[in-house]
């Protein structure tokens, strides 16, 4: 079922990786949420400095010693939670732990045809395996050029085994593509209505839903969370978070538990990209400037993630 790749979006890919640039998106094959992860080119308005890269330079067992500092709290916290300090920090009820990785081009000059269109299937052939094993719950490509190309979603108590697997994906290894890990809390059951609908029709086609992604960079007057006015503003930042999810505009919400710039993302499913934009502005963090907004087009296979609490404006 995941294996199955167009001939169509097999070549565009490969021209894609050749060329450097992303070619007419045909429409998604089945399973395109795995297949079109890495053909659309998706913005990069800043650099991630997280503490888990993997290239071709970074060794998949080697990695950095890092510590947990307070996230983004997700929409289905009502209070603030700190993981200051903690080892081993553990979501709140309704939430999960997983890897969100992220996919940058790596720079690496074009492959010839022939390579390109190669490695791109043994990239997607990779995928499918990491999804078979049950490592992979959600992958989806980035739109609207740049030089982010698109996110996976894995599970979070598994780090050992998809670091293994990752090794077999020429595109990571030959530098390509930039790999990034990061612990995140996100609603529980990802991907989990997706595979079942799967396993009882096989043959189905993947239907691509658009959503938009926000990322919730560290903003030039983010002070501590201790003192008296960074307390009020980050109640009312929960309150926008709840206000949002009520009203059907957020999917998904939750924090990134290491230490990096980045501290969180909202999910929206909203009509446009400007929408998202405007809605996410209200937030009291943004508007003090303790964050900054990161917003890109995302595709991802519906059932997946889950579904808005209610309909937009209902």
């Amino acid at each position: 079922m995941l294996r199955r790749v167009a001939s169509r979006a097999r070549l565009a890919g490969a021209e894609s990786a050749r060329r450097g640039h992303r070619p007419p998106a045909p429409r998604p094959p089945s399973s395109a949420w795995l297949s079109e992860v890495t053909r659309f080119p998706p913005p990069s308005a800043f650099r991630l400095n997280g503490p888990r890269r993997y290239n071709r330079k970074t060794p998949l067992n080697k990695g950095a010693t890092v510590r947990r500092l307070p996230g983004i709290v997700t929409l289905l916290l009502t209070v603030f939670l700190s993981v200051a300090g903690a080892q081993t920090p553990k979501p709140p009820a309704g939430m999960d732990t997983y890897l969100f990785g992220i996919l940058r081009s790596g720079g690496v000059p074009p492959a010839p045809t022939a390579e390109a269109q190669a490695m791109q299937l043994e990239h997607r052939k990779n995928m499918g395996r990491m999804a078979d094993a049950g490592l992979m719950v959600g992958a989806g490509p980035l739109l609207g050029g740049g030089d982010y190309r698109g996110i996976f979603i894995l599970k979070g108590d598994a780090r050992g085994k998809i670091e293994e697997m990752l090794k077999g994906d020429p595109l990571i290894q030959s530098g390509r593509l930039v790999l990034e890990l990061l612990p995140w809390w996100g609603p529980e059951k990802i991907g989990e209505r997706y595979f079942a609908e799967r396993k009882q029709n096989p043959g189905a086609t993947d239907r691509m839903v658009e959503y938009q992604l926000a990322f919730l960079v560290a903003g030039p007057n983010r002070k501590g969370d201790s003192d008296p006015e960074s307390e009020r503003i980050q109640a009312a930042h929960m309150a926008h978070i709840r206000k949002m999810a009520d009203a059907g505009q957020l999917v998904a919400a939750g924090p990134f538990v290491e230490e990096n710039k980045l501290r969180g993302i909202y999910v929206f499913k909203l009509a446009s990209l400007e929408e998202a934009r405007a809605v996410a502005a209200q937030d009291p963090a943004v508007q003090a400037g303790r964050l900054v907004l990161d917003l890109h087009p995302w595709l991802v296979a519906e059932g997946v993630l889950p579904p808005p609490k209610t309909e937009p404006g209902k």
